[in-house]
């Protein structure tokens, strides 16, 4: 029976110290946002190890400790206090909390702040259900530019996040690049993040906001400097003319359907601003805010359905013949 009380403050220092590990290995950050979150982690998880580890000794010196039961018989007066007793709820229970709550409360307050904006690098991201709507409102050398669900940006160059929401309350959660930040219908947030090393960072909505929440993703591409200069002037180009007459006639589609009501493809068509912009579609790994891959097959069923594979999506079925719906798909699939 005695040896169960070790037993237990062992077990608790070794899951302290496999926690801390994992949050390490699990997060594995990218970003200086990122990497202050970690050290937060980490130092959450060991001091919530050694207040388990303090209360388990306790335990084990009031197990092991003789017990008083002979003086119970006494008038409750004649007992005198036990300083052991009083030292461990003094300091166990007013001194200790005291300072470890101070000191996290301060660390998290720390954790918190973030640097004030620089405004060399400004992208709006605009939350809608469910889908990111991201415009380039401010980029060296470039005017500002539209795209969807796909975020760029450069290496180690702070950028500037102005974040709202159309509808609902959204949440924009990069996990690798910095926490999660609330995205509130009438107001506008922000987040400062920066991408330390080239790569393909995912990233979601974190709060729930209807029945698609959980496809409600995007992607961040960091890119070395000259990559993603050369990525924003493309972007700022207007969309590619069609090259043959499948395209041309996909563009017709484009134009006499119900497609130039919603969407934007810039030198071609401007008034649509309910769906993404699709300018430069052809540049974008995903469709549906990462539901699908783009490929032919999967675009030609988004656009003929794509209620049948995200419910709840605003876009309705198009109900296009055969030979507009083939055109239609080669066209977007030449927006490169």
């Amino acid at each position: 029976m005695r040896q169960r009380p070790v037993m237990a403050a062992v077990g608790t220092v070794a899951l302290a110290v496999v926690l801390a590990g994992c949050a390490r290995g699990g997060l594995a950050p990218r970003g200086p946002e990122a990497e202050r979150i970690l050290d937060v982690t980490e130092i959450l998880v060991i001091a919530g190890g050694a207040v388990a580890l303090l209360v388990v000794a306790t335990w084990v010196v009031a197990v092991r400790r003789p017990g008083r039961g002979d003086d119970l018989d006494a008038g409750r007066d004649e007992l005198d206090p036990d300083p052991v007793e009083r030292g461990l709820v003094l300091g166990g229970g007013i001194v200790l909390p005291g300072v470890v709550l101070t000191g996290l409360f301060v660390l998290g307050v720390w954790t918190m702040s973030r640097p004030p904006p620089t405004g060399d690098l400004v992208v709006e991201v605009v939350a809608h259900q469910f889908w990111w709507e991201v415009t380039y409102r401010q980029v060296p050398g470039v005017e500002p530019f539209a795209t969807a669900n796909e975020i760029h940006v450069p290496t180690d160059t702070d950028v500037d996040f102005r974040l709202r929401s159309e509808d609902v309350i959204h949440s924009f959660f990069v996990p690798q690049l910095a926490g999660k930040v609330d995205m509130v219908p009438g107001r506008v947030t922000s987040l400062t993040l920066s991408a330390d090393q080239p790569g393909v960072y995912e990233g979601a909505c974190a709060e729930f906001c209807g029945m698609q929440h959980a496809r409600m993703r995007m992607r961040i591409v960091a890119q070395e400097p000259d990559d993603f200069a050369a990525w924003a002037d493309g972007q700022t180009r207007p969309a590619q003319a069609p090259e043959g007459p499948e395209e041309v006639r996909g563009r017709e589609v484009f134009l006499a359907r119900s497609c130039v009501g919603c969407h934007t493809i810039r030198g071609v068509a401007e008034e649509g601003d309910v769906g993404p912009d699709l300018t430069h579609l052809a540049t974008r790994d995903e469709i549906a805010a990462g539901t699908l891959p783009l490929d032919e097959s999967n675009l030609r069923a988004w656009i003929d359905n794509a209620q049948s594979i995200k419910g709840g999506a605003r876009m309705p079925p198009q109900d296009l013949p055969d030979e507009e719906l083939d055109a239609l798909v080669a066209y977007l699939l030449g927006l490169g």
